[in-house]
């Protein structure tokens, strides 16, 4: 929380003993974090920390969840829409699955800029609004574009959120908090099957994405009660009070984050993964396994409940084996140790360190 503005000035040197922040760098007006100011992510209370991760790991969580259910929609569109089931797959799970990866490409870069809560909120409301597109959409194009908007914007909470958790946790933290982020991610891919057969059976296939609007509706608000993460972004905040209370307009705040050009962003965001995945063997080996899995686990959810079907189970029985997906994911908690972590941030790691 800022320091309240007094009547007067205060010498700079006392207001920024007041603030936590100290001068830094070769020039005097350069301003950065003292070590143990409260308000640095990283020195906020525990408490505050798994509040704010823990809802960002729900979010992850349902999101993903709501995009292995669309196979469930997709079925039951086709007869819906009376489509061609190949156009019905493609419209309710490959648009999501292809705009995910646009986003992931396009949005992480301005929560850095303009920082991670504002990216949260209105990325969920918008999921929220498009949810109920799709569920009250007469055609199928309109569904279509309702799942292409959604799964460009589900970009947000899978890929944020490693930046969010390093914002607040220090390296040794940084290793297993992804690895729990993902075994959640993991679980969500499991249940997406399971939830979108239950409410399908129960109140119709278009109840699947009523009731995920519903619930990132409530998480919408949720988030609106997380502080903002980025260090930068806050001690931008911190030095522009400082100019307010000081009268020094002079002095700035250490390596401000800037919005990146055209061509800066599709130099170190578009460009540079493909540079590092046909340069670097082991992100080139680890997104060779990573896509040809995620492949799988999206072509099993559209294949394998017809097959379990004709055995003479039931659609939602059908979706139970779905669950060893994500309980298959626990063993490999405890055979990770420090020096393994998941895949995802092995790239990221490597990502960061050519940047």
């Amino acid at each position: 929380m800022l320091i309240a503005t007094p009547q007067t000035r205060l010498e700079v040197g006392h207001a920024l003993e007041i603030q936590g922040l100290k001068r830094t760098g070769d020039e005097k007006n350069l301003v950065g974090w003292a070590a143990m100011n409260p308000r640095h992510p990283r020195n906020w209370s525990n408490s505050r920390k798994v509040y704010d991760v823990s809802i960002l790991i729900i979010l992850e969580f349902y999101t993903t969840a709501v995009s292995t259910s669309g196979a469930t929609a997709a079925r039951n569109a086709q007869k819906h829409f009376g489509i061609d089931e190949t156009l019905s797959v493609f419209l309710y799970v490959s648009t999501y699955l292809l705009a995910q990866g646009i986003g992931s490409i396009a949005l992480p870069p301005y929560s850095e800029c303009y920082g991670r809560k504002k990216l949260y909120v209105g990325s969920t409301a918008v999921y929220s609004i498009f949810c109920v597109l799709i569920s009250a959409a007469e055609l199928p194009g309109a569904g279509a574009v309702g799942r292409l908007i959604t799964g460009f914007l589900s970009a947000v909470p899978t890929f944020v959120i490693n930046g969010s958790i390093q914002d607040m946790f220090d390296a040794k933290e940084h290793t297993w908090l992804p690895l729990l982020y993902m075994a959640m991610s993991n679980l969500g891919v499991a249940m997406g099957p399971v939830m979108g057969a239950y409410i399908t059976a129960a109140w119709g296939w278009k109840w699947v994405f009523y009731v995920a609007a519903i619930v990132t509706g409530i998480l919408t608000v949720l988030l609106l009660t997380i502080r903002e993460s980025r260090p930068t972004v806050l001690l931008t905040r911190e030095v522009r009070h400082l100019r307010h209370i000081t009268g020094d307009y002079s002095l700035q705040a250490l390596n401000p984050d800037r919005v990146p050009d055209i061509r800066s962003f599709a130099r170190n965001f578009a460009f540079r993964p493909v540079q590092l995945l046909f340069t670097e063997p082991i992100i080139a080996a680890v997104s060779i396994v990573c896509g040809i899995s995620t492949g799988l686990v999206y072509l099993f959810t559209d294949i394998l409940p017809g097959v379990y079907e004709s055995f003479g189970l039931t659609s939602t029985q059908a979706s139970l084996p779905f669950l060893a997906l994500g309980f298959g994911f626990l063993p490999n908690i405890g055979s990770h140790g420090q020096s393994h972590p998941p895949c995802m941030c092995i790239i990221l790691q490597q990502w960061y360190r050519s940047s």
